[in-house]
C-alpha cells in the first residue's frame, strides 16, 4: 500500500510537470541537432532535462518517491517469498547459519526440547551421618546420569543440507491461505 502512495505522489508530480509544459506549450518548441543542423520537434527527454534544471527540487522528489516505491516493492516480494516458505526473516538467517555449519563440515546437533542444562535445581549430595551413626545415601547421581542419557537418546545429528526440513512449511499455497485464513478459524 505504501508503495502505492510513494507510485501515485511521483505520477502527480508527472502530471504537473506535464500540465505545466502544456500551458508553456513546450511541446511545440524545436531544437536544433548537433549532427544534421536540423531543426526537430523536441522529445520527452528534452522535456524533462528542461524541468530538471529547472524545478530540481520537484524532480528529486518525484525520483525520490519511484525510489522508495521500488525498495518497498522489494521488501513487499521479498516477505512475499518468506511467507510462501513458511519462515520468518529472524529464522531464515538462523537456518542460513545451519546450513553453513553443514557445508563446512561441522554437523549440527539438534533435539526438540532439550535443554543443555538441568531445569530442576539439584540437591547437594552429603556425606554426613545421621543420629545412629549411618550414611546417608543419595540417589541423585545415578537420577542425573539417567536423565543424561534420556536426553541423549532424543538429540539427533544432522550431517547433511538434506536432512534439514522446516516443520512448518506446508507449501507455498497451503503457507498463504495459513495467512489468510489462520488454522484457529477453522474449527
Amino acid at each position: 500500500m505504501t508503495s502505492i502512495l510513494a507510485y501515485y505522489f511521483a505520477y502527480i508530480i508527472g502530471d504537473i510537470f506535464y500540465t505545466t509544459g502544456a500551458r508553456m506549450n513546450i511541446y511545440s518548441y524545436t531544437v536544433t541537432d548537433p549532427t544534421t543542423r536540423q531543426r526537430i520537434p523536441v522529445s520527452h527527454f528534452h522535456v524533462a532535462m528542461y524541468f530538471l534544471q529547472n524545478d530540481l527540487m520537484l524532480s528529486m522528489l518525484m525520483f525520490f518517491a519511484v525510489f522508495i516505491g521500488f525498495i518497498l516493492d522489494l521488501f513487499l516480494f521479498y516477505h512475499v517469498y518468506l511467507v510462501s516458505r513458511g519462515t520468518t526473516t529472524s529464522e531464515t538467517f538462523k537456518w542460513d547459519d545451519i546450513r553453513y555449519q553443514i557445508k563446512r563440515g561441522r554437523p549440527v546437533v539438534v533435539g526438540v526440547g532439550v535443554a543443555d542444562s538441568d531445569d530442576e535445581e539439584e540437591e547437594p549430595v552429603t556425606n554426613e551421618t545421621s543420629g545412629k551413626g549411618k550414611k546417608k545415601a543419595s540417589e541423585q547421581p545415578a537420577k542425573k546420569a539417567a536423565k543424561k542419557a534420556d536426553k541423549q537418546e532424543e538429540r539427533v545429528v544432522i550431517d547433511d543440507v538434506k536432512k534439514l526440513k522446516n516443520v512448518y512449511n506446508r507449501g507455498a499455497m497451503g503457507n498463504v491461505m495459513e495467512i489468510l485464513r489462520p488454522p484457529k478459524l477453522w474449527k
